[in-house]
């Protein structure tokens, strides 16, 4: 009897534990709608920015947003540029640094781009240009490894300087696929300028562009303050004379030079 009664307790522990199994065989599953985004899209965009950058209720930063289409799915895609200037001035005057920064034009990590997906509305982590605090990131669209699709390009300036970035939409993130300076020593009294002029040709055998970068001139200019540096938009002149030019590898999603 003792046996009959002790079978029956192991047989219905065996049918609990098989029930608890099927139950919650697979826990990952559930029938409960994903929980939609809260707010509008520049709602989301704020938070999204001030949660990456960690950007406290009280500090002061700029957003700017620039779109276009930028991956062939027929949505308006967005580049939004974002600048921590009064981050780099406070942090210089906590470390007691204010008077190099100044010199330095607040070089360091306080420019950063975000790529948002037309599609999905989803935002990419933030991407760092290192370069001047006081000198905003300057977007712009051009066909570039694609003739069908944009493209972007990063400009950025360090000092006395100004160089582009350009990047392409790969796996739904911005990837890197060159960069080229655009014009060095400009304001310094007593240094000799150097400048390029960025073009795009096509050839038919390659659907992607060259990036032609020709060698330009730019005259000298005289600042009445320091910062003027960062607000000025220089002419610069093609003198027809071809630098170099970029090519663009498929395989390797890249551009590599080539040397007249």
């Amino acid at each position: 009897m003792a046996m009959k009664y002790l079978f029956f307790i192991l047989i219905s522990i065996s049918f609990i534990s098989c029930e608890t199994t099927k139950n919650n065989e697979d826990p990952l599953k559930t029938d409960k709608p994903v929980d939609a985004p809260i707010g509008t899209l520049d709602e989301q965009m704020t938070r999204h920015i001030r949660s990456e950058l960690k950007i406290t209720a009280i500090e002061k930063y700029d957003i700017k947003v620039y779109k276009e289409e930028l991956n062939r799915d027929d949505s308006t895609d967005w580049i939004i540029t974002v600048n921590l200037k009064d981050r780099a001035i406070n942090n210089a005057v906590k470390d007691n640094k204010t008077a190099k920064m100044v010199e330095l034009g607040f070089m360091g990590n306080y420019n950063y781009f975000f790529y948002m997906d037309g599609k999905t509305k989803t935002f990419s982590k933030a991407v760092v240009v290192p370069s001047s605090a006081k000198g905003e990131l300057i977007i712009g669209f051009e066909h570039i490894t694609s003739q069908i699709h944009y493209d972007f390009v990063v400009d950025y300036k360090i000092r006395n300087s100004r160089r582009r970035r350009f990047y392409t939409i790969n796996n739904d993130r911005p990837l890197q696929v060159c960069e080229n300076v655009i014009y060095y020593n400009l304001g310094l009294e007593g240094k000799e300028t150097e400048s390029y002029v960025i073009e795009y040709e096509n050839h038919e055998s390659n659907s992607s562009n060259d990036i032609f970068v020709y060698e330009g001139t730019l005259d000298q200019i005289k600042l009445e303050a320091r910062d003027d540096i960062y607000d000025v938009v220089p002419e610069i002149k093609n003198t027809g004379r071809v630098a170099h030019v970029w090519h663009y590898s498929a395989q390797r999603k890249m551009y590599y030079m080539d040397k007249p």
